[in-house]
């Protein structure tokens, strides 16, 4: 029989289970508006016949709905904690200098880790499909801006009192497994993590925005253009700016906090369920590849 959690217990993983919640709720959301967007196309077309603004309008509304959904979750779940945790956050003049060679050496570490995935996963099996303005816009600055938002200014301000690595951590795993598909998700676990470190660090989603922005970019630039850049030259320089890294934070440490995102998971219903679904959406989507591939 499970022991009744104290008033102090729950207040303590209150915060959390905000989070969980709001991020389980995010993807049941979204996951509800993609499903439906066929059916909005479906509707536009019988209302208007010219193909681009048949496009326009479907790909607006789409976005336009993730994004309140974002907004909608913040309103019912963080504004509460965020509010007590509330700051402006400006990126000190001092800080301006080393930010440029930390922008820059994330930037090759995020290539590096897609570079280093796409060998082990083969991303050519992507859909090749047109891409609309608004999907643009959205893909490279609507989708930067709302994940930073979420996952390095609204979840560390509600994980303040966690501390550093439980926030780090857990915001990662989050932002990873909520990419949901196998060619992301593993990538941005590890991008997670180097964003949530110069969040905490300089307590401000400046840097982290614009990274972010440059990356998926320089992913749909990629669509339009051939970007040739050495594998060497990113794999070294990912190699020193993260050993750069480990040494800046390694000091920043409390080891007796790494072991809280293992014990807070158990606590959240929310979590768990958030947790087995996308694991289980990724391991079904290995599975028709490896099978699609035997077949084709």
């Amino acid at each position: 029989m499970a022991r009744k959690e104290t008033t102090e217990q729950r207040n303590y993983y209150k915060p959390f289970r905000c989070v969980a919640g709001f991020i389980l709720s995010l993807t049941v959301i979204i996951y509800a508006l993609q499903g439906a967007s066929s059916g909005i196309a479906v509707m536009v077309t019988f209302v208007f016949h010219n193909l681009f603004i048949q496009e326009f309008l479907t790909s607006a509304l789409l976005y336009g709905c993730i994004i309140l959904s974002y907004y909608l979750g913040y309103m019912i779940f963080f504004r509460k904690y965020v509010g007590q945790f509330y700051q402006f956050e400006p990126v000190r003049r001092k800080d301006i200098l080393p930010l440029i060679p930390l922008c820059l050496g994330t930037f090759f570490f995020i290539l590096a880790c897609w570079q280093l995935w796409g060998l082990v996963v083969d991303f050519s099996s992507a859909s090749e499909e047109s891409l609309s303005f608004i999907s643009i816009l959205y893909a490279c600055i609507g989708a930067p801006v709302m994940e930073e938002l979420v996952f390095r200014y609204w979840i560390r301000k509600v994980m303040q009192p966690y501390g550093c690595w439980c926030y780090v951590l857990i915001s990662a795993l989050s932002f990873g497994l909520f990419h949901g598909t196998v060619e992301q998700s593993v990538p941005a676990i590890f991008i997670g993590l180097a964003f949530g470190l110069i969040a905490w660090h300089y307590d401000s989603i400046i840097p982290t925005v614009l990274l972010h922005v440059a990356n998926n970019t320089l992913s749909t630039l990629e669509s339009f253009f051939t970007i040739e850049i050495s594998e060497t030259l990113v794999y070294l320089i990912a190699a020193i700016f993260l050993v750069v890294l480990l040494v800046l934070f390694f000091r920043k440490i409390r080891w007796k906090e790494l072991g809280k995102p293992v014990r807070l998971i158990p606590h959240s219903i929310s979590y768990i369920v958030f947790l087995i679904f996308y694991v289980v959406v990724i391991v079904v989507q290995v599975i028709l590849q490896h099978y699609l591939s035997d077949m084709f």
